[in-house]
């Protein structure tokens, strides 16, 4: 019969007892730190032979893994920041050729509501922003907005541009979109990708966050 060869050992296997001691120390302290304070309240004073303490661990394990898929592309490189909209009434951003750059203007994430001012909306001005080209054709895309705060006044027209934000026209009209008196529209079809956004306002007094979502 032909001999096996010895295993290797794996080099933990050979820690001293103090050494696992202070490694097992840092590895609580880390989950300590990142955890959920309800879910820390919890275990604080659980037995780690309660078999309740493997679940806990578990779920916290999947949204640390959740926040890691999050913020990694499938290559593992880190995902890009996501964009911030300007204030109203500030300059578009510009890269050093003087060009719109039109990266860090807000890009909505389908089905996921957006705020696009910074600032709270007082006064008149604009907000840009652009719908990221959808995979489905199988439907109509809709696009609802709301003003949510205090909408004393309100005066708005959804306006776009397909020249990379040097013209702008109403797609609908002021009086037709969000108001004080109506603060939230939905706008179906909406054409996503190669289309610059535009939420102009006119007129508005009070203190009012605009948000976008798309579908």
């Amino acid at each position: 019969m032909q001999q096996q060869p010895p295993q290797s050992q794996h080099p933990m296997h050979h820690l001293s007892a103090a050494l696992e001691e202070q490694i097992f120390t840092a590895i609580m302290l880390l989950i300590a730190d990142r955890i959920d304070p309800e879910m820390l309240k919890a275990i604080h004073d659980m037995d780690l032979n309660d078999p309740r303490m493997a679940q806990h661990l578990f779920q916290h394990n999947v949204k640390e893994y959740q926040k890691l898929l999050a913020k990694y592309n499938p290559d593992g490189s880190v995902k890009a920041a996501a964009p911030v909209a300007p204030a109203p009434n500030a300059q578009r951003p510009r890269m050093p050729n003087g060009q719109i750059d039109r990266d860090l203007e807000a890009m909505l994430v389908l089905g996921q509501p957006t705020k696009l001012n910074d600032a709270l909306v007082s006064g008149a001005g604009t907000l840009d922003f652009q719908v990221p080209v959808h995979t489905s054709a199988e439907s109509d895309f809709s696009l609802i907005a709301q003003a949510v705060g205090t909408v004393t006044t309100l005066t708005a027209a959804l306006q776009a541009s397909l020249d990379g934000g040097t013209t702008f026209n109403d797609v609908v009209a002021s009086g037709s979109f969000i108001s004080n008196t109506t603060p939230a529209k939905v706008v179906t079809p909406i054409i996503s990708g190669g289309c610059i956004w535009r939420v102009n306002i006119t007129t508005a007094t009070g203190s009012q966050d605009i948000w976008v979502a798309a579908n």
